[in-house]
């Protein structure tokens, strides 16, 4: 029996379905976001473009936005007949991305019915799934200045994230030029307080204008945990009663935003 080779399965596979197919070097990138997802939507469309992936969807309060560029460069296979809209229902990507590990390859092919995932490593698992069709959204380009901008490492937010889930329903983030510091609280019956100073080694980068403070919804923002996963850093922008915005940068030019509105005061 000959070798298996993935270049000429690849040719193959391509003459079966013949819309998109993609390949992503690391599967665990795709299942964090998916998990993100899955918390703001029961449905996503996935927009396959000449220049790579786009996935932009708000949830239906209208509190908060994830918006997902992948350049085809991020992908070890980007093959694209035409541009395609691939629908997928988030509790059956779900119950896929649970059976992916660090280190498989996630390759995803669809046309205009059908969906194949394969996570691929010493193993392969393929699932099959359905192009549904997914209601389109009017998301109106956000043209938003902040007045802090802070780039700190992911691990220490996430302690911060999981704290603060446990302190309240609200968390507030005020930033000050004059003392050089970021500070998340809450006022709330178990009352939380953190300060991130400029000069910590967490912090990578801290510019604020005057002093900004705003506040979110403990639950949206502890959406972002799984996002931590992707990527080593995180750019944290915000102005005063304005949503706040947050950055991933992700193997490959990958870049992952996701905003959440203040609350109301």
């Amino acid at each position: 029996m000959g070798k298996w080779n993935y270049q000429s399965e690849l040719k193959c596979r391509w003459f079966r379905l013949q819309k998109v197919l993609v390949s992503y070097p690391e599967a665990s990138v795709f299942k964090s976001l998916f998990e993100t997802v899955s918390k703001l939507l029961e449905e996503v469309k996935l927009s396959f473009l000449e220049e790579g992936l786009k996935i932009k969807a708000m949830d239906p309060s209208n509190v908060a936005l994830i918006d997902v560029i992948f350049p085809r460069e991020a992908f070890s296979e980007f093959v694209l007949e035409e541009p395609i809209e691939v629908g997928i229902s988030m509790s059956s990507m779900l119950k896929v991305m649970k059976r992916a590990k660090r280190g498989d390859r996630f390759e995803l092919e669809a046309d205009e019915e059908n969906v194949v995932i394969k996570l691929i490593s010493s193993s392969r698992k393929k699932y099959s799934l359905r192009n549904i069709e997914v209601a389109s959204q009017e998301i109106p380009e956000l043209n938003l200045t902040f007045d802090a901008k802070i780039r700190m490492v992911t691990d220490p937010l996430k302690t911060i994230l999981k704290d603060i889930g446990l302190a309240g329903s609200n968390a507030t983030f005020e930033a000050s030029e004059e003392e050089g510091k970021l500070i998340i609280y809450s006022e709330e019956e178990k009352k939380y307080r953190t300060e991130i100073r400029k000069d910590s080694t967490s912090v990578l980068e801290m510019n604020v204008k005057g002093t900004a403070k705003s506040t979110y919804d403990v639950l949206y923002l502890i959406n972002i945990l799984s996002l931590t996963k992707v990527s080593d850093s995180i750019l944290i922008e915000f102005s005063s009663q304005s949503p706040i915005k947050t950055e991933f940068e992700v193997v490959g030019g990958g870049r992952i935003f996701y905003y959440l509105a203040p609350t109301q005061t």
